[in-house]
């Protein structure tokens, strides 16, 4: 996956869901290659919070928040990205 692509492919998906759904996602499923990829962004993306994640690497983003979504990260070479609503 080239650097950036997950990040345009989560925003686009999630642009999709708003539009399909009355109420906005609260858990991002993350796929590891998402995640790895989402890694890449750095600072531009994290913020100080990226310390963590190099010091943790991906777990350090389970239950963190992008885009107002908890995120879950999902193993496996199947792992699809997708959405969830509690509400």
């Amino acid at each position: 996956m080239d650097r950036g692509k997950a990040w345009d492919e989560i925003v686009e998906k999630y642009d999709r869901y708003l539009e399909d759904h009355a109420n906005p996602p609260t858990k991002l499923k993350l796929p590891v290659r998402y995640a790895c990829n989402l890694m890449l962004e750095g600072t531009s993306l994290w913020g100080d919070f990226f310390k963590e994640i190099q010091q943790s690497g991906i777990r350090a983003l389970n239950g963190r928040h992008l885009l107002g979504m908890a995120i879950e990260i999902v193993i496996g070479s199947e792992a699809k990205l997708s959405f969830e609503n509690g509400g």
